[in-house]
């Protein structure tokens, strides 16, 4: 199962189940992209590390990038900004600029864990 969930308003917008073959970065498209004009960020784990989301969203995604990314444009500049960037100081450093630490995620779960409690 995958939720997006309004961080602002702590009620999830979409979902979607599907089984376990569905790649999270492929299912996200799916669900977002109906969605696209009213995000203004789009928060991930390294599971949503891809070209197709970075290149969708542009400026609006923030997800870190996994260890192996090229710091190359490889087909999404953005997504090369942001390695290097990682690079340069650290994944936590990061995280934390970009208003994406381990408080968000927290968050987010509780959020999650609550919306499920209520479904």
């Amino acid at each position: 199962m995958r939720v997006t969930v309004d961080i602002n308003k702590i009620s999830a917008i979409i979902f979607s189940i599907t089984d376990e073959d569905m790649h999270d970065s492929i299912e996200v498209l799916n669900l977002v992209n109906r969605m696209k004009d009213k995000i203004s960020k789009l928060y991930g784990d390294k599971a949503y590390d891809s070209r197709s989301i970075y290149n969708s969203f542009n400026g609006k995604a923030v997800i870190p990038t996994r260890k192996n990314s090229s710091t190359l444009s490889r087909g999404s500049p953005y997504r090369a900004r942001i390695t290097r960037e990682i690079r340069r100081t650290s994944e936590s450093e990061w995280k934390n600029n970009n208003n994406c630490g381990d408080s968000l995620w927290k968050y987010i779960s509780q959020v999650s864990r609550g919306l499920w409690a209520k479904s």
